[in-house]
């Protein structure tokens, strides 16, 4: 039985050009540029993240905890005379 899986193999090799080595190595080099590029999103998304988070850091004037900070907002920024209260 070991005899005929050679020559099966054997003969795919030969009409095929190809081995059952070379179709595992095809497949795990697919497998790693795959995980390569889900990988790489990944840090894309946690980098985009970081940056938002130290951006709205230093957009606030205090060192309080984010949800009880006061925004910093310029005069003539459109949004001041939202916050702006009347008297």
């Amino acid at each position: 039985s070991l005899e005929l899986f050679s020559v099966i193999g054997g003969y795919m090799g030969m009409y095929l050009g190809v081995s059952i080595v070379a179709v595992y190595d095809f497949m795990e080099k697919i497998a790693t540029a795959v995980y390569k590029y889900f990988k790489k999103d990944q840090e894309v998304k946690r980098k985009k993240k970081v940056k938002k988070v130290v951006l709205k850091n230093l957009l606030y004037d205090d060192e309080r905890p984010a949800g009880y900070r006061n925004q910093y907002i310029s005069n003539d920024s459109p949004r001041y005379y939202e916050y702006r209260e009347e008297y």
